[in-house]
């Protein structure tokens, strides 16, 4: 029977200590820890989140093959959750509620809606618990405003309802400051098409394209 010498313990503790950390740094549904910067997102893991997304966004728009073109600020704030379905492969949905401001310098127009989206992001990682994190999305959307018909008589208005799809592409960084928590930055360019309808005016087609930052914070289970 062979007897563990007193020179193999301190190899033999600094092996379990480097196995421990390699496990701290995969954050999954079963790891949890607390030790160790997470490097890796194993499958099955869970985020449920809020995220708020400030755009400036160039609108094109055409009625009797006649081009008109404006510019708005949108605010767009709605829960997020995700699910891991491979290692740091996650698939979130994202629901939005849209605030837009239009006509700027005249007698403003609210517009409100909501964006739905499907995204599917992928997060390399860079150390220390920091990820980068391209993501594709796509869904749909309903807008509706109201406007005035006559500028001697503001109280008189006409509601305009758009529906349509988006699409979006997102660059940014996420960074995990416990297995819990997390808190991320990315730049969204972010896409929308449809038709806007109105009682006795021609359909309006939409396209427009916004460069957007945004901001969230999720926790993690």
């Amino acid at each position: 029977m062979k007897h563990l010498s007193l020179r193999a313990i301190p190899s033999l503790a600094l092996v379990a200590l480097l196995a421990t950390a390699a496990q701290a740094d995969t954050l999954g549904p079963t790891q949890q820890s607390e030790r160790g910067y997470i490097t890796n997102l194993s499958k099955g893991l869970m985020e449920v989140g809020l995220d708020s997304l400030i755009v400036w966004t160039s609108r094109s728009l055409t009625v009797n093959d006649i081009e008109t073109s404006s510019s708005e600020m949108t605010l767009s704030v709605g829960p997020t959750f995700r699910y891991f379905v491979i290692d740091n492969l996650g698939v979130a949905l994202n629901v939005n509620a849209l605030v837009t401001r239009r006509n700027p310098g005249t007698e403003a127009v609210t517009e409100m809606g909501v964006l739905a989206l499907l995204d599917v992001d992928y997060y390399l990682k860079l150390g220390k618990g920091m990820f980068f994190k391209p993501g594709v999305g796509a869904g749909g959307l309903f807008k509706t405003r109201s406007e005035p018909i006559d500028p001697a008589n503001p109280s008189i208005k006409q509601s305009f309802n758009t529906t349509g799809g988006a699409f979006r592409v997102q660059l940014g960084f996420v960074y995990y400051t416990s297995p819990k928590f997390n808190l991320k930055a990315c730049l969204d360019f972010l896409g929308q098409f449809g038709t806007t309808k109105s009682d006795n005016v021609p359909d309006q087609s939409l396209f427009q394209m916004d460069l957007g930052w945004n901001v969230g914070a999720a926790y993690v289970f």
